[in-house]
């Protein structure tokens, strides 16, 4: 600052900076003064006389303060942008144009030229072409723009995404592109990414070069069609080995050149496409289906594999194998029109359990020094021909040309008529499951599921198409009669027709009852045997056992309410001891069986002395001779029910060696403890008090046998029984033994109609037809140590359905799934207060249900014939097992460690029970019970929420057996808010998957679990039971209702690599999760 004054020549200057008035006494202005913020300056003059000038004031503002955006249009990860947009950026003040660097880039790594302009605060972005459906980055390097007072912008910028309503849509992880091949070249993409397609066409000649996972999203439709027809569709060089193509439409061809590991898997291949290897090994091409011009090709590549496809191409070859060997061919329906279905020409390999028929000159041709295992096929016809020649023959099933075949033995055709009357129903079995050397080929392999097979009867009529499964296609021949009859059936599948003649008679049943006591009448142990006609439509039969005095009993077998046999008995223990001790201790010894104390506790004891004014020595009397004085009761019953599977061989360290299955074969046991059961009832109205009430008998085992669908008028007719009367008015069935026998016949009888209900609503779901052309049985015990119902045949309870094969599938899944929850709502609909508390009853289910809800863990077993069961950690004797080819899903129980066992004493039918379970009935008949909504529930799944607060579930350990893999799942509980309905989900990454529990409505928590194998991508429902993946990827578990309409049918036999669980904790987003 400088100051002039007309006398001094050097006046003085005094100024301050905070804005205050400046005097003599501020500072004296020397020297410059530095500035670094916005400063008012103030200051006077004053020369040497004392004049002082007036105060000035300047301002100076300091701006040292870049731009930033203050918004911009799109937002920053926008979705849905319009691919025509205009970039818009409005900064934090107004803006000029500095170098004006900024780019606009896709996801591919190109930058889209555009134009700018700038307007006071505002930049405006023009793309010179349209933006594709994908991820830009908008991006403005530092200094792009500057302020007014070049302050200059730093780097920054945003990402947004367009979406194009005509072109398709690929993502990976989070990030969008317009195709397919852009996806796999942005440099983003690493090994082992998975690229969703979202439904579409598709026009392109996709180079995979690195190893990712191809697959459409969810289960959209996408159609990959190529740009050049020249080239394939797909095409996997040797950087892209260990990918997976799956799940799609391919108008074109699949090439390997030089790759490994590779998977193609449930791609549908039309016009001229299908896959051909070159010079690759260890690939699988499975569960594809072949419509086009070519097949498979395989030109010097070995070690791959060939499963579970359908080949059926026109003018070409089904299979050709050139120069390769090693390879398998397994599984497959190759129905080609063209020169052969297979061609092996200087190669090895494995081929069985094809079907190889069609419209071509051989079914396979064998040329050139090849090596070829191929027995146990289908080859259309049960009389093969091989011809050896070197010129070729005009047509033949096989041709071998200078070269080695084994193709004997081969599979063959026959028919079967069940020859069982089944209320007027019977099965016809079209079976491919033996060769023409009469072995039984079942437990080595079958040919493909899904091939329709004809029927023709001259008696009566029946459903003339039948898919196999499992090498066997059954339907139902409707006789119209319960009379004996004979009818000739036949079967057509390809150039063979196979008759067979049946006499058809109705069905019996044989019963045999035995026990440790004593026939009053013949001094031998009760040996009761009758044999009954099952020629109605739904059968009662009661085993019925009460006391009649101290120690000696009355048995009565019981058919359809009429006592047909019956025995007086006695222990012959207590016959041999009966004058050595006093009558009270016979007396104490009763009360520790009306107890339930088989092995008498101490207190037990203690009150037995009070009461009977025992002596040590009768005290220790009954402690080690109290079992002697009860007598074992056995009920037999065969009958021509559904065969029992095979059962289960168990690891060495369990329990118990085996699992066995229910079947045409009864065999129950129960203890006959002489002591007549009691009910306890409330008698203050408020629950506070009980009494008890005799029921009048020691046990009752009830059996409901049916021979057909139970119907609403059957059941009405049984529900009216209740109050059935004699010609003098009396009831039939009174208060007591005789309503017990009805009252456990009715539940027994409730579980099959319930059940019924269940099959015709989804058989109406899935357009399938069912019969029941087998009899089957359920059962009600109801004796001193155990209250349960429990299926006494197999789980497909004698049905024969008809329909698709996944329809087949899905309803034989519902159908199965839902017997555990009927078991718990017909129990759970008459049980009654006991001396500690409220009774609920658990089905095997609901039991690892509720197991696991209190901390237990799971763990899942793969047996090496092909089921999948699920159990709890630390109890090996109570399973879920699926047979995931039929989607019949059982539950066993080798020990009724489920059951209410520390309730000592029957829930007695004799009145309350039978009377809650005949309403039961009737509520369900009125339509006012949640069947069928129960199975509305299962095919049309519930509503899911996100998957916030889930957690991923992992294998803690995995063992091996002999036998099986087994899987520790320890699930980490989410804590999810009380109103969410959440289900299970899943996802896979880098060729495994990942589970999450979820949570219903009915605050239950799920247990769901998925096994993968490395072969990609899921499409995944939900069920009561167990959930499946597609083409033979994954296996699903789930122990509550869902959804399982939809599922897409898989070769098991393909699993054949260990399950994958990784031990991390992720969520997901849930569009993009598998959901479950």
């Amino acid at each position: 600052m400088t100051a002039t004054d007309n006398v001094d020549s050097n006046p003085a200057i005094y100024y301050t900076t905070n804005g205050g008035t400046p005097t003599i006494s501020s500072t004296r202005y020397t020297t410059p003064i530095t500035i670094s913020t916005t400063t008012t300056l103030k200051f006077i003059g004053r020369d040497s006389a004392g004049n002082v000038a007036a105060v000035q004031t300047r301002t100076y503002t300091i701006d040292k303060i870049a731009p930033t955006i203050s918004s911009s249009d799109p937002v920053a990860g926008a979705f849905n942008v319009s691919g025509d947009k205009v970039i818009k950026v409005t900064f934090s003040e107004p803006v000029k144009a500095g170098t004006l660097f900024i780019e606009l880039v896709n996801d591919a790594g190109v930058n889209v030229p555009i134009s700018s302009s700038i307007s006071g605060k505002v930049l405006t972005v023009t793309p010179s072409s349209f933006l594709n459906a994908g991820r830009y980055s908008f991006i403005l390097h530092t200094g792009s723009v500057t302020d007014l007072t070049n302050n200059p912008l730093a780097l920054t910028g945003f990402s947004f995404y367009t979406f194009s309503d005509t072109l398709a849509k690929v993502k990976v992880d989070d990030r969008f592109y317009y195709s397919i091949q852009s996806a796999i070249d942005s440099y983003q993409t690493t090994a082992g990414d998975i690229v969703y397609v979202n439904s579409g066409v598709y026009t392109e000649n996709v180079l995979i070069n690195k190893k990712i996972t191809l697959a459409p999203s969810s289960d959209d439709d996408v159609v990959i069609t190529p740009f050049d027809n020249s080239k394939p569709a797909f095409k996997i060089i040797s950087t892209g080995s260990g990918s997976v193509i799956s799940g799609f439409t391919i108008n074109g061809s699949v090439l390997l050149n030089s790759t490994g590991n590779c998977t193609v898997l449930g791609n549908i291949f039309t016009d001229s496409g299908g896959v051909h290897l070159i010079n690759s090994g260890n690939n699988i091409i499975s569960s594809n289906s072949f419509t086009g011009n070519n097949g498979v090709v395989l030109e010097d590549s070995s070690g791959n594999s060939i499963s579970a496809n359908s080949i059926s191409v026109v003018g070409s070859n089904g299979v050709l194998i050139r120069n390769s060997m090693d390879n398998i061919i397994r599984g497959n329906d190759i129905s080609s029109d063209g020169e052969s279905g297979i061609i092996v020409d200087n190669s090895s390999v494995e081929i069985h359990f094809n079907r190889i028929a069609g419209n071509y000159n051989y079914g396979m041709e064998v040329l050139n020094n090849s090596i070829v295992n191929a027995t146990n096929n289908w080859w259309g016809t049960n009389n093969v021909i091989c011809i050896n020649s070197t010129a070729p023959p005009s047509s033949c099933n096989i041709w071998n040309k200078n070269s080695y075949i084994i193709y004997d033995p081969w599979l063959v055709l026959s028919v079967k008529t069940n020859n069982v009357n089944s209320g007027g129903r019977a099965s016809v079995t079209a079976d491919l499951t033996h060769n023409n050397q009469e072995q039984d080929t079942s437990s080595d392999g079958h040919i493909p599921n899904g091939i329709p097979v004809n029927f023709t009867t001259n008696f009566g009529t029946i459903i003339g198409s039948a898919c196999t499964v499992k090498g066997k296609a059954d339907t139902i021949l409707n006789l119209g009669s319960i009379q004996n009859v004979t009818a000739a059936v036949s079967a057509h599948l390809d150039s063979e027709t196979v008759s067979s003649q049946t006499v058809i008679t109705t069905g019996m049943a044989v019963i045999k009852v035995q026990s440790t006591a004593i026939d009053y009448s013949t001094g031998q142990n009760v040996n009761l045997t009758y044999t009954l006609p099952l020629n109605a439509s739904v059968t009662w039969v009661s085993v019925l056992w009460k006391a009649t005095g101290l120690f000696k009993g009355e048995l009565d077998l019981i058919v359809d309410g009429n006592v047909v046999q019956s025995v007086n008995y006695f222990n012959s223990y207590y016959d041999m001891v009966r004058d050595d001790y006093r009558q009270n201790v016979f007396l104490a010894i009763l009360d520790c069986h009306r107890w339930g104390d088989i092995s008498v506790s101490q207190n037990t004891l203690n009150t037995m002395a009070y009461r009977y004014g025992l002596t040590d020595d009768e005290l220790q009397y009954i402690e080690y001779y109290g079992p002697a004085f009860i007598d074992e009761l056995s009920v037999n019953i065969e009958y021509p029910g559904v065969d029992a599977p095979s059962y289960i061989p168990l690891p060495e360290d369990y329990e118990y060696p085996y699992i066995y299955f229910t079947g045409k074969s009864i065999n129950r046991h129960s203890a006959m403890m002489y002591v007549n059961s009691h009910e306890p009832f409330y008698i203050d109205g408020n629950g506070g008090l009980f009494q008890d009430e005799d029921a009048f008998y020691d046990g009752i085992r009830s059996f409901a046998i049916a021979t057909t669908s139970v119907t609403d008028d059957i059941v009405e007719y049984w529900a009216d029984q209740i109050n059935a009367t004699d010609v003098n008015g009396n009831l039939l069935y009174p208060k007591g033994p005789m309503k017990a026998a009805y009252g456990t016949f009715f539940a027994s009888l409730m579980m099959i109609y319930m059940h019924d209900l269940v099959a015709d609503e989804a058989a109406n779901e899935l357009n399938v037809t069912w019969g029941r052309t087998s009899p089957i049985i359920v059962s009600v015990c109801d004796d001193p140590h155990y209250t349960y119902i429990t299926l006494e045949c197999d789980h497909s309870m004698g049905m024969t359905v008809v329909g698709s094969i996944n329809n087949m599938w899905n309803f034989r899944y519902v159908t199965t799934s839902i017997i555990s929850i009927i078991e718990t709502m017909v129990m759970n609909n008459i049980t009654l207060p006991s001396y500690d508390g409220e009774r609920s009853f658990n089905s095997v289910q609901e039991y690892i249900l509720n197991a696991f809800e209190n901390g237990s863990e799971i763990e899942i077993m793969f047996t090496l014939d092909g089921y999948v069961m699920i159990k709890l950690e630390d109890q090996n004797d109570i399973f879920l097992i699926l047979d995931p080819e039929t989607g019949i899903m059982r539950d066993v129980v080798i020990f009724e460690v489920y059951r209410n066992e520390n309730y000592n004493g029957a829930y007695c039918f004799h009145d309350t029970l039978t009377e809650k379970i005949h309403d039961f009935g009737n509520f369900i008949m009125d339509g006012l019970a949640i069947i069928p909504g129960t199975v509305n529930t299962i095919l049309h799944g519930e509503g899911y929420g996100s998957l916030e607060d889930h957690v991923v579930v992992n294998a803690e350990s995995i063992t091996e057996t002999k036998n099986m893999h087994s899987y520790k799942i320890n699930v980490t509980r989410a804590n999810i808010p009380e109103n969410y309905g959440q289900g299970p989900r899943a996802r896979e990454y880098q060729g495994r998957v990942y589970m999450v529990p979820g949570k219903y409505p009915n605050y239950r928590y799920i247990i769901s679990h998925i096994t993968a194998v490395t072969l990609g991508p899921l499409s995944l429902y939900s069920g009561v039971g167990f959930l499946l993946g597609r083409a033979g990827v994954a296996l699903g578990l789930g122990l509550w209702v869902g959804d399982v309409a939809g599922f897409d049918i898989f070769d098991w036999e393909g699993m054949n690599q260990p399950a994958y669980w990784d031990d991390i904790n992720q969520t997901y987003d849930p569009w993009y999760g598998y959901q479950l």
